[in-house]
């Protein structure tokens, strides 16, 4: 916007928000979740390669459907580390979300914003995503979860390796952070204030 001429004075950031507060997760159990469409866009192949190339690695749920289905049935039927489980309601995805310890969003292309990063920030569960587009402008590495680097199963692979080792203590913290950023930016609390706070600064620059 500010290469073809608007002020950057005049731009707002307005993140989206989820319509209602699931509710904190404070325990986690040894999984991890994908959630989303199943393409080629979402990474679902590096994710599955990632897993192949450590057989430590623990459970891996997946929640959705869509093209690639018959890749994530295969490697279900030949891991049983593997989980489908399909199309689920929001209730039941939020749950299964919640009890995770990382949600893993391994994109390969640059996500606008990651609906699915906040619903698992809302139920305490940090969020291991690609460093492109916006989920690395959501996570903060480290703090709420843990970035790797894009199309790259080998720092998918690391990234989970090194995720899956810290502390009892220290992911602890991280689903605290993660809950956290939920509360300040993401509810719909937050998101009407930024709202009306935009709509003001578009009244206060048009009165100039």
């Amino acid at each position: 916007m500010i290469e073809f001429g608007i002020e950057s004075a005049k731009i707002v950031i307005k993140p989206n928000a989820l319509g209602f507060d699931p509710g904190f997760n404070a325990t986690h159990e040894n999984y991890l979740v994908f959630v989303g469409r199943l393409s080629p866009e979402k990474g679902l192949s590096l994710l599955l390669k990632a897993w192949s190339l450590n057989p430590q690695f623990p459970t891996l749920k997946i929640i959705g459907d869509g093209p690639d289905a018959h890749i994530v049935q295969s490697a279900a039927a030949s891991d049983p580390r593997i989980e489908w489980l399909g199309k689920r309601s929001l209730m039941e995805l939020l749950d299964t979300v919640g009890r995770a310890s990382f949600l893993v969003m391994p994109s390969v292309w640059h996500e606008a914003f990651g609906r699915t990063t906040i619903e698992a920030f809302a139920k305490g569960t940090p969020v291991i995503g690609s460093r492109i587009g916006g989920t690395a402008e959501i996570i903060t590495d480290g703090v709420n979860g843990f970035l790797c680097e894009p199309n790259d199963p080998k720092s998918l692979r690391d990234t989970v390796s090194h995720a899956i080792t810290i502390s009892s203590q220290d992911l602890a913290k991280m689903k605290l952070s993660a809950r956290n950023c939920f509360e300040a930016s993401y509810t719909s609390e937050t998101n009407l204030q930024g709202l009306l706070s935009a709509h003001q600064m578009a009244i206060s620059h048009a009165k100039q």
